[in-house]
């Protein structure tokens, strides 16, 4: 069985623009940058969701100085595999 389609979650792309002034001169510079971010993928947005609600019903938040012990990495592998069971359903809908 092939792996589901796995697309960016929120992929766009962001302009900025910026002003320089040479005030020796009195002139300015107007540059616009354009950039495309393709954001997150869709498994990782989903698992991301996922571990909210297992972190949230598990009531044991991980300590900045605690291990990684083998319960949390259970719940992150646990993650993704909601998330992997979300597009899996996501692709059977769609086509």
């Amino acid at each position: 069985m092939s792996k589901p389609e796995n697309p960016q979650a929120f992929p766009g792309e962001h302009t900025a623009t910026t002003h320089e002034d040479n005030h020796s001169t009195g002139m300015g510079m107007v540059y616009e940058f354009r950039a495309f971010d393709e954001g997150m993928t869709l498994l990782d947005y989903f698992a991301g969701q996922a571990l909210v609600s297992m972190v949230s019903v598990a009531g044991e938040p991980l300590e900045e100085k605690s291990e990684n012990t083998g319960k949390h990495r259970t719940i992150a592998r646990m993650s993704y595999l909601y998330a992997e069971a979300m597009l899996a359903e996501r692709e059977r809908r769609l086509t």
